[in-house]
């Protein structure tokens, strides 16, 4: 009977002892965005520990802060919009390795409801929904963060109306606080972004521009550190896997089935109780693109990814912030990497 007893102990012990699989700690940035709810929504739902890892989430308050705080905080991959990664002196550290989301619709330029920019519309005809001409606009204080996919959307506002950055005070100011600082009557536009945008509405201001009627394409991005991808390229395959799982399972829940955990992120992330309405605009404003998707528009040159990056890299090189050399440089995408997006569809379930 010892013996009987002893040994079903023994296997226990030896299971026991035996070690564990650890999960490997990966650590992410980025914005208190819509882009996070996916990594977010993947980390709740365990999925990161399902994949073999397990991911710290760092908050920051803009793309540009992200770029510039790659040693700081020591992050393997980031989303971010591609403007900051292309205007920052560290976009050789990184490279693009997949779509977050996109957010034409999410930039915005607010003015107030009675101001002379409201009042003009369609100035340029090219442009029949964009509100504003250069006499209204010139000499204006335009409240926007430098770098970022607002400031994109207001040079190309900037552009239509046949004004350069010159002919305004620009005050470099994130949207969030841009809002509170319209409201106390301090600038007369602001640049912003999601979720501002929709304060903004409350508050009284009025959308004179949207990214899409200016035409542009604001794409979100997933970016890896050259070095971290070159010593654990297995580990950026993975994330993307998680992340693309995620996609498609929201994709296949639809917006609604997601109402309840987006407002638990919003709280987290927005500091915002959300209204059912707000949740449901930001889940429009943000569309996701699958496995499927991803590899059509990284392949699309014409009017893909290739395309946006590049659009984005000759308008700021028509505004002077980009040199030639540049612009060549960045035209060649040398940044733009599909190897790990590939190796996901190469190991995806048939």
């Amino acid at each position: 009977m010892r013996i009987r007893l002893a040994l079903p102990l023994t296997l226990l012990f030896a299971l026991l002892a035996a070690p564990v699989h650890a999960e490997i700690a990966l650590k992410t940035a980025w914005l208190g965005e819509h882009e996070a709810f996916v990594a977010w929504y993947a980390k709740k739902m365990g999925w990161d520990r399902e994949a073999g890892l397990s991911l710290t989430m760092l908050q920051f308050g803009s793309g540009d802060k992200i770029m510039s705080s790659q040693k700081e905080h020591d992050w393997a991959i980031a989303a971010c919009g591609a403007v900051p990664v292309v205007m920052s002196p560290l976009k050789d550290n990184v490279y693009i390795i997949g779509l977050a989301n996109t957010e034409t619709e999410a930039n915005a330029i607010y003015a107030r409801e009675g101001d002379p920019i409201m009042q003009a519309k369609g100035v340029n005809p090219r442009f029949p929904d964009v509100f504003g001409s250069a006499e209204s606009v010139r000499g204006k204080t335009i409240l926007c963060p430098v770098n970022t996919s607002a400031h994109y959307l207001l040079d190309r506002w900037l552009t239509i109306l046949g004004l350069t950055e010159k002919d305004i005070t620009l005050s470099n100011v994130l949207p969030g606080p841009a809002v509170d600082m319209m409201g106390k009557d301090f600038g007369d536009a602001a640049a912003l972004w999601w979720p501002a945008n929709a304060r903004a509405e409350r508050v009284g201001l009025r959308e004179a521009a949207s990214s899409g009627a200016c035409g542009v394409e604001h794409p979100i991005v997933l970016i890896v550190k050259r070095d971290f991808a070159r010593q654990h390229p297995d580990q950026v395959t993975m994330f993307l896997r998680l992340y693309l799982r995620t996609v498609a399972e929201m994709q296949r829940m639809g917006h609604d089935a997601l109402l309840d955990q987006y407002r638990i992120f919003a709280l987290q992330w927005y500091k915002q109780d959300m209204s059912r309405e707000d949740i449901l605009e930001d889940l429009r404003l943000h569309p996701l693109y699958n496995l499927d998707q991803q590899m059509a528009l990284f392949e699309d040159a014409e009017k893909g990814l290739p395309a946006w990056i590049r659009q984005i890299a000759d308008f700021y090189s028509r505004t002077g912030a980009l040199s030639d050399k540049e612009r060549e440089e960045l035209g060649s995408l040398q940044f733009l990497n599909p190897h790990y997006l590939k190796a996901v569809w190469m190991t995806r379930p048939q």
